[in-house]
């Protein structure tokens, strides 16, 4: 077996400052891409503006495929609903270029 290490207390002191500075500044937020049921939670209102104009869901479901979000009308119909129930998805946006 090997002996456990052991740490001084002037290397635990300086790394508790180093952790202190560490936690001033703040993580950055990575967004994570999000799947489809996760994009249409996130669009919802403007898919119930669409409806409320007169498009369907087979016409909004075509929308979304020009936009590189392939989606069928079941999923898109099921997605809606449960974006109704759920929990908010909260998108970051991306930082702006200095």
């Amino acid at each position: 077996m090997s002996a456990r290490k052991s740490f001084s207390i002037e290397s635990i002191n300086a790394l508790k400052v180093k952790l202190r500075e560490r936690a001033k500044v703040a993580k950055p937020v990575v967004a994570k891409p999000l799947d489809a049921a996760q994009t249409v939670k996130v669009i919802s209102s403007e898919i119930k503006l669409l409806q409320k104009q007169g498009y369907t869901l087979m016409d909004i479901a075509g929308m979304l495929k020009e936009y590189d979000v392939p989606i069928g009308v079941p999923t898109l119909k099921s997605a809606l609903t449960r974006s109704r129930a759920g929990k908010k998805i909260i998108v970051v946006p991306p930082a702006a270029e200095a």
